[in-house]
């Protein structure tokens, strides 16, 4: 507007065509179901999405950052002296905390009872027969289902894999056997017992990371899923070697991410609210209040 277009103004904050303030602005959750639904119908074409790259608040004449991490929570003067620690734990268990992928509800049924087929194929083939009947009962909770099966045969039951070529020379891998959690007895159905996952990384001779850590898209836990193409799951980790050790190069492995364990995780942020959650690290109010400007923002 005119008061804006003077010299002085424009001396002190720049042109205006250089920058725009929205003063309603349209503020979505990223993974939300909105941002999804716009996605799905295509205004991507036509319309741009923007991250916030920071949340800031005007308080006594003073614009400041709203803390967000742990290091920020120790030195933003929003918080006060005692509440400091409470909110580094909890930024530090929000940066830390692992979520499921939600992989189930995205399928049609046909899709979920042919990943459930195939899953029993490998750890329970005699209970195919009962997989439409599951498919039905679930079909409004299929995580629930999900869950349950993957806790009962210990394996993710929709792989995550990578598949990581590897040329001459050593692959940089220290591999071990692991017991599968939860392991469901031959006799009983369950013929994968143990597995073969990554215990850690070796360096090279001259102290450089091997192609397996080099690649960034193996970690510590993954499973060895197959080499070549050929599966390896229940083979003991002297068997798996000796398939490495003879096959020819280039070679193809293929690594598994291991099933989601809720255990591993503090707190389940599916079976709480936020109230409990700030209950838990002991935020009062006003912090809450902080988080949850910075959580809509960002998140």
């Amino acid at each position: 507007g005119k008061p804006f277009q003077d010299d002085s103004t424009q001396a002190r904050l720049g042109r205006a065509r250089d920058y725009c303030v929205d003063t309603v602005p349209k503020l979505l959750m990223a993974n939300g179901k909105l941002v999804k639904m716009l996605i799905q119908t295509g205004v991507t074409r036509y319309i741009d999405f923007n991250g916030i790259a920071g949340s800031y608040v005007f308080n006594s004449g003073k614009i400041y950052r709203l803390p967000v991490t742990a290091s920020e929570a120790l030195t933003s003067s929003l918080v006060s002296l005692f509440q400091k620690n409470a909110l580094r734990k909890f930024a530090e268990f929000m940066r830390t905390y692992k979520c499921p992928k939600r992989v189930a509800n995205t399928l049609n049924k046909q899709e979920f009872v042919a990943a459930i087929t195939e899953y029993y194929k490998i750890h329970n083939p005699e209970k195919i027969v009962e997989v439409e009947d599951l498919a039905s009962k679930f079909d409004s909770r299929r995580e629930v289902l999900v869950s349950a099966l993957e806790k009962k045969y210990g394996l993710p039951l929709f792989e995550e894999t990578a598949d990581i070529t590897f040329g001459d020379g050593p692959l940089g891998l220290n591999i071990v056997n692991q017991p599968v959690k939860k392991a469901v007895a031959p006799e009983l159905g369950g013929p994968i017992a143990s597995v073969v996952v990554v215990a850690d990384f070796n360096k090279l001779q001259d102290g450089s990371k091997g192609p397996a850590e080099a690649s960034n898209r193996v970690a510590k836990g993954d499973i060895v899923r197959a080499i070549n193409g050929e599966s390896v799951l229940g083979l003991p980790d002297q068997a798996v070697k000796e398939k490495i050790m003879q096959a020819s190069r280039p070679l193809v492995i293929t690594f598994m991410k291991p099933a989601f364990d809720p255990s591993s995780q503090k707190y389940d942020l599916l079976s709480m609210t936020m109230r409990d959650l700030y209950a838990k690290f002991g935020l009062d109010e006003t912090t809450q209040n902080f988080i949850g400007h910075a959580m809509a923002l960002q998140t």
